[in-house]
């Protein structure tokens, strides 16, 4: 009884009287009235807390509840459903990812497309089928065709597709997640790796062995290898007295280009041999006048070679043109003008007369047996270099 009236228990109903007028709720029951019937203060309180509650609850309530209908309101214009043709795969297995998508009339759809990859997964092909009138909706489906490298549990993630409804507002439609388990390619039970060997001793007996096999067998090897480059098959200049002398690069490559000519590969209708023979007189005339390689490799691979050797950078620039015009026929099956086919021959002759080093002074007998010289160019030559 003393705690129930205190502070004012000694005062007798005066201080219960006292505690009312306060409001300090002296004597009020759980309605937050005290004895006589009266609302004390914090009994007001309390109601007022109770009807926040409540308005609250019922805000939520009705929110939910619009929400509610508005995703069935647009669930009944448009669904998707996910699907896929199995849940455990293992890895590198090839997935079928189907989504089935369904709409109402008057529904415009802005259709998914392939995506390098789905999430974790990667998409290896993407189908669509076209749509199909059901009369009251319209369906169509799109396959994914997925692969995932990681074992474990894998999410296939939303995918959205957005659509304009009749009002013309864009909306989206989300699909629902896959859950896929990955496994291993290994059998279950864990693979055993057998246990590192200890380093092999090596006795002292064995040591002296090795110092004394092993210089040997360098020995052995080293004179085995003279002895086969002392054997090696030796290739002869071919000389006046065996027939017919050697000819210089130019006179070799002017023959060469003597005999395309003749053969008429351009009134043949032959335009990517008649290229790709002259290109290859004018890469083993400049291999062999600047003694670099030239066959089997690339018009760069010659430039980069052939840059440092030659100081008349527009002679330079013309092989470059050259070399790079046949290119373009040869590979990329570029047919030039009538005309310039017709000068392709020419065009070669000017640049090995360009590159052909300074006339050396000959005996009278040097000349007498001299290879005839084709006629020069009639243009201009495009410049000469040191020899």
């Amino acid at each position: 009884m003393l705690s129930r009236w205190w502070p004012f228990s000694g005062l007798g109903h005066t201080g219960w009287v006292a505690r009312s007028k306060l409001g300090l709720g002296g004597g009020a029951d759980r309605t937050g009235r005290d004895r006589r019937g009266n609302t004390t203060h914090m009994g007001l309180q309390a109601k007022a807390r109770r009807s926040a509650r409540l308005a609250a609850m019922c805000g939520m309530f009705l929110a939910a509840l619009a929400n509610a209908s508005t995703r069935a309101a647009e669930d009944a214009l448009v669904r998707i459903e996910a699907s896929v043709d199995q849940r455990v795969v293992t890895v590198g297995d090839p997935i079928s990812y189907t989504l089935a998508l369904t709409w109402k009339p008057g529904i415009a759809i802005f259709p998914p497309s392939r995506e390098g990859s789905l999430g974790e997964f990667e998409v290896l092909a993407f189908t669509a089928s076209e749509p199909v009138d059901r009369g009251d909706h319209f369906l169509q489906e799109f396959s994914y065709t997925l692969a995932i490298y990681a074992v474990g549990e894998h999410v296939i993630p939303k995918l959205e597709v957005s659509y304009s409804d009749p009002s013309g507002d864009v909306r989206t439609a989300v699909s629902p997640e896959m859950s896929i388990t990955v496994e291993s390619v290994i059998a279950d039970e864990e693979p055993s790796l057998r246990p590192i060997k200890a380093p092999m001793a090596i006795g002292p007996r064995l040591s002296r062995v090795l110092l004394v096999v092993i210089p040997a067998i360098g020995v052995v090897a080293a004179v085995l290898s003279y002895l086969l480059w002392l054997r090696r098959p030796r290739v002869e200049a071919p000389s006046e007295a065996d027939g017919e002398p050697q000819l210089s690069p130019e006179e070799q490559a002017y023959r060469e280009l003597g005999e395309i000519a003749r053969l008429d590969l351009l009134g043949q209708g032959r335009l990517k041999e008649h290229y790709t023979l002259v290109s290859e007189v004018l890469r083993r005339y400049a291999g062999r006048r600047f003694r670099i390689h030239t066959l089997e490799r690339t018009t760069t691979e010659v430039l980069t070679a052939l840059a440092p050797l030659l100081d008349d950078r527009q002679l330079f620039r013309a092989i470059g043109a050259f070399l790079r015009d046949c290119d373009a026929v040869k590979f990329a099956k570029y047919v030039p003008p009538h005309a310039e086919q017709q000068k392709l021959i020419r065009r070669a002759e000017e640049i090995v007369d360009a590159c052909a080093p300074p006339p050396q002074p000959q005996t009278a007998t040097q000349a007498a047996s001299a290879p005839m010289h084709p006629d020069p160019p009639s243009s201009a030559p495009l410049g000469r270099i040191s020899s």
